[in-house]
């Protein structure tokens, strides 16, 4: 794939979120994300995973990003895409490290 249609492609925006550690009220530290970068993005729905729970369907929210590489980002962080946050499960740079793909699955609150 060339590195114009892969630009082309990238139209969702995203937002990276960089885990943190502050001061909680009692003194000790609690981890929480912090916004670190938007940037354009495709997406790419991955499906396939069904899984059968205690008589009911579990479908997996997995998504595989494709954007511009970002070397500081790996799998500790997390990302923010249409108001939902996402684990990153796995990131794999490719074209001369120029661009990277990340799959994630959404976290459940």
């Amino acid at each position: 794939m060339s590195e114009g249609s892969i630009i082309n492609q990238m139209t969702e925006l995203v937002m990276f979120r960089k885990p943190i550690r502050i001061k909680g009220s009692k003194g000790q530290y609690v981890e929480t994300f912090a916004d670190f970068r938007k940037a354009f993005v495709k997406v790419e729905r991955l499906g396939g995973e069904e899984t059968v729970e205690t008589e009911r369907i579990v479908v997996p929210d997995s998504f595989l990003f494709t954007g511009y590489n970002y070397s500081e980002i790996d799998e500790t962080y997390r990302i923010n895409y249409e108001g939902s946050e996402y684990n990153i499960l796995s990131i794999e740079r490719f074209n001369r490290r120029l661009f990277m793909k990340v799959k994630v699955i959404r976290v459940l609150k």
